[in-house]
């Protein structure tokens, strides 16, 4: 569009008109990017590198590219610990921030939890659930970082 540059969309009328980058669905164009299942414990690896920003973590001083998971039908009540002790320690690995909310991101998710361990590198959010919640983990960045994360569920 005229008078932004390229790549942006000018959008508003006259001098009212302003230049936004486009925004990309979650995962880039599905959620969650991965579905865990209801198992417990279990550990995941992944990588948040080219997945998108789908949630800014309340928790959190920037974000980054991040992914998306689905754990659940929780098998029944209680709490339960999401956490990604030992991404820092990966080759490549970053200060993380983990979101649990209720639904996919987007303007009717809602964050029920957050994790940013200020002190180390690695994040965990401890969340009572009932059974056959569902719940949608963010893996995210303190600083914007990308890479290898583990995911912890117990």
């Amino acid at each position: 569009t005229a008078g932004c540059p390229e790549g942006m969309a000018c959008v508003g009328l006259g001098n009212a008109a302003i230049c936004m980058w486009p925004t990309f669905p979650p995962g880039g164009g599905q959620c969650p990017d991965v579905d865990l299942g209801s198992t417990a414990p279990q550990t995941f690896m992944g990588d948040s590198t080219g997945l998108g920003d789908d949630h800014f973590p309340l928790c959190s001083f920037a974000s980054g590219e991040d992914v998306v998971l689905a754990w659940g039908p929780a098998p029944a009540d209680g709490v339960y610990t999401f956490d990604t002790i030992g991404s820092s320690a990966l080759p490549g690995g970053f200060d993380t921030t983990l979101a649990v909310l209720d639904a996919c991101p987007g303007p009717d998710a809602i964050e029920i939890g957050c994790g940013n361990d200020q002190a180390g590198t690695d994040s965990g959010v401890q969340i009572a659930l009932v059974e056959g919640q569902i719940v949608y983990l963010v893996v995210d960045s303190q600083f914007g970082d990308v890479g290898p994360f583990v995911l912890n569920v117990q």
